[in-house]
């Protein structure tokens, strides 16, 4: 056997004992591998080769996977090939550069990612690209670079490098901070609980998340020199929360090495102010033990995997009680049949998949088929918890404009917050009409007084008294902020994705499986997946086709089992049959384990695109090159 078949079959053998939740048998790894169980017991052995402590154990009960040891395994893996030597990696990293610095030289930058000068000057060019979409323009003088735009463009393109996206950029960064223990996040992460807890404050975890997104910005902009200019907390400081930010400045010093200045110890008095909370217990009924706790292991997998969480006010009884049934349906063989159309899985594409995914885990757990029937139903019911979700984004970031006119002022800024609707976060109030508003960084300015001239924030002008009209205004003025947000950074993620090497435009394929393994061939190329990845999309084609109408094909794997999150594009002049739909565009995603949000972002802004056929025929025609193909999906997008 080649060793490349040989590698291939050993990552499925790997990715059959992850995905199992208890231990397999020889006879059914040598099923699953399509190999003698001979052959399985040499594989374990060449695995645990060299291992201070094995990968995969065997004992009476069968193979498992020693979790701890395949993750310390794949993080040296990624680490090694995480080398600043490709056209995508010197992108991702020429970007950091630049949100950290905000000048070059042409020739010392050339040096420092060991290319040539025509070479950098090509990457800039899908720099450039990428800046334009964060609102800032790099400008060049002979060998001089220098980024230009506001700090608070420059902090809002750290914050999307920083994180896997935008949208949920604060539970990212807690995921990552428990998921990698000895992190600086992680480091971070802790330094801000026990300051809070120092100062007897409470933030709940989306507003604790966000928190930390902004310290992890702040840190990183100050030591470059880029302090943010503005009051410190105002004199009659509420002592308490006067404590908490000196506390939590002094956790970001000593985690980072970073001096916060007054600016941005009065932007984060204003956050505590406004955000901290009173600790609080939930109850929650329990139905019959053994169907909860599956339903609690199968929402477990479902919330890990898209980066969700259960609802705390909500218990699992109605789920555990849906599955109940389902499970009795399967037993005796009358599932219930598609009851809302194949239109279904268009319309909501992520609710689609998170109902595949939660399938899979219940067949996992009880042996038992679920049919596409009853994924449309769990569709429903997740939907139902998670939709709220899936649609929610950061919250809008307002800054109040006012003078201080005794209780006037308080009273004003609680209704501008009541008026956001919980899409927005009053961070600062202004009393000092005098205020330079330019050095504002938050995503919105609510004031009493006329906008200065050549201000480029978004602005709006209320009456001191925010009047019913002015509280609709301010939910229309969010509202817009919101989407301005995420056309920006759906914008910004399609560009920094499409890749020249992982573009292809052919005639024709003979058939799906054909396109599906040439584009993970080009993936694995390129680093972003591990062997075996193709056998993944193929187990999700058979599961459920990927195609969405309207000529075109998402393939991706069930699992966020990627090395990096990447995107194939592949485009053929005559139709491939892709499930029931003949398809000529194929998207295919590698999804890592940080990528679920943007793969999530990027699916249904896609969908949603590329509705109508002849959309995705303006694509084929503009397919011949990967410029014109990404100007032309960019304009679709809008």
């Amino acid at each position: 056997m080649a060793a490349s078949d040989r590698d291939t079959r050993q990552a499925h053998l790997v990715n059959a004992l992850r995905r199992s939740q208890a231990p397999l048998s020889a006879r059914l790894l040598a099923e699953q591998v399509g190999v003698s169980q001979r052959t399985i017991r040499d594989y374990v052995a060449a695995l645990n080769e060299g291992l201070d402590r094995p990968m995969i154990i065997a004992d009476q009960r069968g193979y498992h996977l020693d979790d701890q040891v395949y993750w310390r395994l794949r993080s040296a893996r990624a680490t090694k090939q995480s080398r600043i030597d490709t056209p995508r990696r010197r992108l991702s990293a020429l970007l950091r550069y630049f949100a950290r610095r905000d000048h070059a030289d042409l020739f010392a930058l050339a040096d420092l990612f060991h290319v040539s000068v025509p070479t950098l000057e090509a990457d800039l060019s899908r720099v450039r690209a990428i800046l334009r979409e964060h609102q800032l323009v790099l400008r060049r003088d002979h060998d001089r670079i220098a980024i230009e735009g506001t700090e608070r463009a420059k902090r809002r393109l750290l914050r999307s490098l920083l994180f896997s996206s935008d949208e949920g950029a604060g539970l990212d960064a807690l995921t990552s901070a428990r998921e990698r223990p000895g992190s600086r996040m992680a480091r971070l992460s802790k330094a801000l609980t026990a300051a809070l807890a120092e100062a007897d404050l409470e933030l709940n975890e989306y507003v604790r998340g966000e928190l930390l997104v902004h310290l992890t910005v702040a840190s990183e902009r100050a030591k470059s020199g880029s302090a943010l200019i503005g009051p410190g907390p105002p004199a009659d400081a509420d002592q308490r929360i006067g404590a908490g930010v000196r506390a939590v400045a002094d956790a970001v010093r000593s985690v980072t090495g970073a001096a916060l200045e007054d600016g941005e110890h009065g932007l984060l008095y204003s956050f505590l102010a406004a955000n901290s909370r009173t600790r609080h217990d939930a109850g929650a009924l329990e139905p019959d033990p053994p169907v909860l706790d599956l339903t609690r292991d199968a929402v477990a997998a479902l919330t890990e995997q898209f980066g969700l969480e259960w609802p705390e006010e909500r218990p699992l009884t109605p789920l555990a009680l849906h599955l109940q049934h389902l499970l009795e349906r399967a037993r005796i063989g009358r599932q219930l049949d598609r009851p809302l159309g194949a239109g279904f899985k268009q319309a909501y594409p992520l609710l689609h998949e998170m109902a595949l995914l939660f399938a899979n885990a219940l067949q996992t757990r009880t042996g038992l088929q679920i049919e596409p029937g009853e994924v449309d139903y769990l569709a429903l019911h997740l939907g139902a918890q998670f939709q709220n979700q899936l649609e929610a984004g950061p919250p809008v970031s307002v800054t109040v404009v006012a003078p201080g006119l005794w209780e006037l002022t308080p009273q004003l800024t609680e209704r501008v917050d009541r008026a956001t609707g919980g899409l927005g976060i009053v961070e600062n109030t202004i009393t000092d009409l005098t205020a330079d508003l330019a050095t504002i960084t938050s995503d919105l300015i609510v004031s009493t007084s006329a906008a200065p001239a050549g201000l480029r924030i978004p602005f709006l002008r209320i009456s001191p008294f925010c009047t019913d009209a002015d509280a609709a205004a301010i939910r229309e003025a969010v509202g817009a902020e919101r989407e301005r947000q995420r056309r920006q950074a759906l914008r910004a993620a399609v560009v920094s994705m499409l890749d020249p090497a992982l573009y292809r435009h052919r005639r024709h394929y003979p058939d799906a499986e054909s396109a599906i393994r040439e584009g993970a061939d080009l993936l694995l190329a390129q680093g972003l997946v591990e062997p075996g990845f193709a056998d993944d999309l193929l187990e999700r084609e058979r599961r459920s086709a990927t195609s969405f109408g309207g000529h075109f094909a998402i393939p991706h794997s069930l699992y966020q089992d990627s090395l990096r999150t990447g995107v194939c594009v592949l485009a053929c002049d005559e139709p491939v049959l892709w499930g029931e739909s003949d398809v000529q565009l194929i998207v295919m995603f590698a999804i890592a384990p940080d990528g679920m949000a943007v793969f999530r972002r990027v699916l249904e802004a896609l969908i949603a695109a590329l509705a109508e056929p002849s959309d995705v025929d303006q694509l084929i025609a503009a397919s011949g090159s990967i410029e014109s193909f990404s100007a032309k999906l960019l304009e679709l997008l809008g």
